[in-house]
């Protein structure tokens, strides 16, 4: 978000953070909706804004592909890496089993 202020103050142009999600199983990497930098908001609202609105977007698309392993934004072991598809609508699991 810094960046995006800065050159924003330097050219008046507005930056777009664009959501990309990489499937390494699938071998394919998506894009999602983009979400322009808003000067007008403080600069810890504008990060919460951006990161809370990347987050939705790159999860949302994650669950929209094929059954995958999907890598996630916290640091665990990768033997605990989660699916895409929750338990609740996966027919091949019971909810005990995740």
């Amino acid at each position: 978000m810094d960046i995006a202020r800065l050159y924003y103050r330097r050219t008046g142009k507005l930056l777009k953070f664009v959501p990309l999600y990489i499937a390494p199983k699938l071998k394919k990497a998506y894009l999602g909706k983009p979400i322009r930098f808003s000067p007008e908001l403080s600069g810890k609202q504008e990060r919460s804004r951006i990161c809370e609105y990347l987050m939705k977007e790159i999860s949302g698309i994650a669950f929209s592909l094929p059954r995958h392993t999907v890598i996630p934004y916290s640091n665990i072991p990768k033997s605990k890496y989660p699916t895409n598809i929750p338990c609740e609508v996966d027919e091949k699991h019971e909810k005990t089993s995740c």
